[in-house]
């Protein structure tokens, strides 16, 4: 398998099991039986004054990021390809990239133009935005449900109100001994939950 192969199966997987995560935390905080006693992994977004201030030390990079696409940075804006432009600020492009993205534009080869243009370890900027992005996050944390509010169990990052960890990706031990506290769930009411045999 190449390594390229291999870097999509790992994401797959990791999408695979965000999901299951949401999911398991959806079904039991449905059942009043878990609601209450549920783990969930908080995630505090940043302040205002720090995604206002990451807004304006990243410019129009920010827009660019792939990886930060649809993330809210204010009531009122979500970081896009299509946002508006400072005409005043401009990107800067690798001139190796640079010639590439125009013998792709010469050519025709719109796959390989978007493979460049969307690569954000291809493009500097983009890559240090992203982890200035890191660095101002809040580190995640476990919080039992009970008595908290949505924004207090919230995953900023994820964009969800809940999560939970329930797969795992080191061996599997915390699996089995979530899906064993999760088997008295009822599957006529909760017929999606999986159950350990």
């Amino acid at each position: 398998m190449t390594l390229k192969a291999t870097s999509k199966l790992h994401a797959l997987v990791e999408e695979l099991m965000i999901l299951t995560n949401i999911h398991i935390a959806k079904c039991l905080k449905a059942n009043p039986l878990y609601a209450n006693v549920l783990i969930l992994r908080s995630h505090k977004s940043p302040t205002q004054q720090q995604l206002a201030e990451w807004r304006h030390k990243e410019g129009n990079v920010a827009n660019l990021v792939l990886k930060l696409q649809g993330k809210k940075t204010s009531p009122g804006h979500k970081l896009s390809l299509e946002a508006g432009w400072d005409e005043r600020q401009h990107v800067v492009v690798q001139e190796n990239i640079w010639t590439k993205l125009a013998l792709c534009f010469e050519t025709g080869n719109w796959a390989e133009a978007r493979k460049l243009a969307c690569t954000d370890a291809l493009h500097p900027l983009q890559c240090l935005a992203n982890e200035h992005w890191i660095e101002m996050m809040e580190t995640a944390e476990y919080k039992c449900a009970y008595g908290l509010n949505e924004p207090d169990v919230s995953h900023f990052d994820l964009e969800v109100t809940c999560y939970t960890h329930f797969t795992s990706p080191s061996g599997g031990t915390p699996t089995c001994t979530f899906i064993d506290y999760c088997t008295p769930i009822s599957t006529a009411n909760h017929p999606t939950v999986l159950r350990r045999k």
